[in-house]
């Protein structure tokens, strides 16, 4: 998978970590470092506020993650073999550790919208939760860009990616809480 132009241009917009360890570099560093803690805070705190009925959304979130996560990394990665932009691009500075692995589709954007996703599934009722979740699913994927270590078309990627992949989790998981139900009690 090769870039097209508008992905570098977009790409070289964004991109504009100085390396130097200004405060915005270092919060971006943290943010991306420390997403899936942030995701799961949000998440015990949100199951903490619907008390008895928070139990199972928490319990599918945390299983809905590891599913993106490992579909992500496993499969998705080496299937499309796209390199990092600082090994496409020349002078590219890279904030933080340069990751190993390949770029699309990014597995931070893609868990971070398989999050929002399911947040949005579970909670619809509340929006200020499913608003907040999706800012900073769409921060989550700035952050990647920004620190140097995917394109733009890695985070639409995992965009669409992670939020098909919960889709998918919540009806399937719906479907077979219901069709096993009298099972269950």
């Amino acid at each position: 998978m090769t870039s097209i132009p508008i992905d570098i241009e977009i790409y070289r917009a964004i991109h504009t970590a100085t390396c130097s360890g200004t405060t915005w570099d270092q919060f971006n560093l943290f943010v991306t470092n420390n997403s899936q803690h942030i995701w799961f805070g949000l998440i015990i705190i949100l199951a903490l506020i619907k008390g008895k009925k928070g139990a199972y959304p928490l319990l599918m979130c945390f299983a809905g993650f590891f599913v993106a996560w490992h579909l992500s990394d496993e499969y998705l990665k080496p299937l499309f073999n796209r390199p990092r932009p600082f090994l496409e691009l020349e002078g590219i500075c890279v904030y933080g550790q340069k990751p190993h692995s390949f770029s699309f589709p990014s597995g931070h954007m893609l868990t971070a919208c398989t999050m929002a996703m399911l947040i949005t599934l579970y909670d619809m009722k509340n929006k200020i939760s499913i608003i907040l979740a999706w800012l900073f699913a769409f921060f989550v994927g700035y952050t990647r860009i920004y620190l140097g270590v995917h394109f733009p078309t890695d985070i639409i990627g995992g965009a669409f990616m992670g939020s098909a992949i919960a889709a998918a989790w919540y009806y399937s998981t719906e479907w077979a809480r219901k069709f096993y139900k009298p099972e269950l009690d």
